[in-house]
């Protein structure tokens, strides 16, 4: 293989327009990733909608709770979105409230 030599202008790095394109390259990069948090939340979101309705259909139990020991989690809001998610799984509204309520009241409490 024989190297083509290109003589490159007056004040041109070596390198060509190389290290100009690789600045475009991580631009574009860093502007898509602020989104990809974004894209990753919505998809794990949708992949646990779907799992919580395979579990419903399977006739698993299902319990809501407010997992209030997470940082950001506040009790009470965390609970309403839950039930509005296991609404949009495929559960009745009252099949919903019965998650967060009559459902765990059997369980053994561990204290």
């Amino acid at each position: 293989m024989v190297a083509r030599v290109i003589p490159r202008r007056r004040g041109q790095r070596p390198g060509g327009a190389a290290p100009r394109r690789l600045k475009l390259y991580r631009r574009i990069a860093a502007r898509y990733e602020k989104h990809a948090a974004h894209y990753l939340a919505m998809f794990t979101l949708a992949a646990g909608v779907a799992l919580v309705r395979l579990l419903h259909e399977a006739g698993v139990p299902l319990l809501a709770g407010t997992d209030a020991g997470n940082p950001f989690v506040i009790p009470g809001f965390s609970l309403h979105t839950e039930l509005e998610l296991l609404v949009r799984a495929g559960l009745l509204p009252l099949a919903a409230i019965q998650a967060a309520t009559v459902n765990p009241a059997p369980l053994p409490r561990r204290d």
